[in-house]
């Protein structure tokens, strides 16, 4: 969960407001209680694992592909396709409750991964 959304669920929904002296404790504390707060802190940190290569792969596809090409052009489809899986993916962990809605969060997972490795393939292709 952005620090700025933690910052102000926790002011706003924890008894005493905002601990700045412990707020790691307090940030436990309040997703112990609080359900949603547990699952969105959850997603921002699941997010977080694939920041890293989700970075590289974007700036790879931009410093190997020319402007205009083809191949530009499928890779920011691509990005897009990722992005909008990934923020899908984001929300349905946050609010899942049952297996139906789990299995399309697997399903956005899946097509944000399927279109991550295609950028990838994009760059091994324009380097060969």
């Amino acid at each position: 969960m952005p620090v700025n959304v933690k910052t102000v669920m926790q002011a706003t929904m924890s008894k005493g407001g905002f601990d700045n002296v412990e707020p790691r404790m307090q940030t436990e504390r309040f997703t112990r209680e609080n359900h949603l707060a547990f699952k969105l802190l959850s997603a921002h940190e699941n997010g977080l694992e694939t920041l890293g290569f989700m970075a590289a792969v974007f700036v790879g596809c931009h410093l190997a592909t020319s402007e205009g090409s083809a191949e530009r052009d499928l890779a920011e489809q691509l990005a897009s396709v990722a992005l909008l899986s990934r923020a899908a993916f984001s929300v349905l962990y946050a609010v899942q409750q049952n297996l139906p809605v789990s299995v399309v969060r697997t399903v956005t997972w899946f097509t944000c991964s399927s279109a991550l490795v295609r950028m990838a393939l994009l760059i091994a292709e324009a380097k060969a």
